[in-house]
């Protein structure tokens, strides 16, 4: 069984920029259409329509905005495109395109280590009565979906990591759960920019914090938690890292030119 996605270690870092990045930031090279995966699955051929996407559904929350439309918080295309999105108007729109390699390697990690295709909203629903010991109110429910060329997959899942904590030996609901982290992280790095963009931020994040933990390890873009950014372009990061809990310091403020 899957041990729990959720690290005991986290960073959470305010990460101040000189300037906003552009929202039509591109990185990577440009990907080809109906490629397969490490999994060998046949992408769809059309590119203007996701191929994994993570949306949030219900749970308490204010009240729409007259005519604004939610989207999935982000969605992958065929041809490397990641675009964020949100239940709020309040969340910006931001677009990169990752390298080739990264993106396979994400849709292949879903198939091959997550199982995701073998998931089933009403099997991990099931797990949940019978092992949850708490009702959870007004959570959102996680959605994901991947479209392949000749099916497409959707499981759903309610308040999916607080339900996680409460049934730890429902494989399916780790294994959703993994994924769906997966999924944060490329909404993560898409918010930032892209990995040209964040690399550079994390290289200056761990210079600035190495005097004070020296075992610190170099950080990638996988290693992102979450993401937001304010409209004035200042960005909170968080991520895990290998250090003991007890030396963490759960808030960092750290100035990125």
């Amino acid at each position: 069984m899957l041990q729990s996605p959720i690290s005991p270690t986290f960073w959470s870092i305010f990460v101040v920029l000189g300037g906003m990045v552009a929202a039509d930031t591109w990185c990577g090279m440009r990907a080809i259409q109906a490629q397969q995966t490490q999994s060998k699955l046949e992408l769809p051929m059309d590119i203007d329509s996701p191929i994994l996407s993570l949306t949030y559904e219900g749970g308490f929350r204010r009240p729409q905005a007259a005519g604004f439309e939610p989207t999935p918080l982000v969605s992958l295309f065929a041809d490397g495109r990641v675009v964020t999105g949100g239940s709020s108007p309040q969340q910006l729109v931001m677009e990169c395109r990752l390298p080739e390699q990264f993106w396979q390697d994400l849709v292949a990690k879903l198939v091959d280590e997550y199982q995701f295709l073998t998931l089933d909203s009403q099997t991990i629903q099931a797990d949940v009565e019978r092992e949850a010991k708490h009702k959870i109110m007004d959570a959102p429910t996680s959605v994901i979906v991947l479209r392949l060329a000749n099916r497409t997959h959707r499981v759903e899942v309610y308040g999916s990591t607080m339900m996680a904590a409460q049934a730890p030996q429902s494989a399916s609901l780790q294994r959703f759960v993994a994924a769906e982290k997966r999924l944060r992280n490329l909404y993560a790095v898409a918010l930032t920019g892209g990995l040209e963009e964040i690399q550079p931020i994390l290289d200056q994040i761990k210079e600035k914090l190495t005097p004070q933990f020296p075992a610190l390890s170099n950080l990638s873009a996988n290693d992102l938690q979450w993401c937001s950014r304010q409209a004035s372009g200042n960005l909170r990061l968080e991520f895990s890292a290998d250090l003991e809990a007890t030396a963490v310091k759960p808030v960092q403020k750290i100035k990125v030119t």
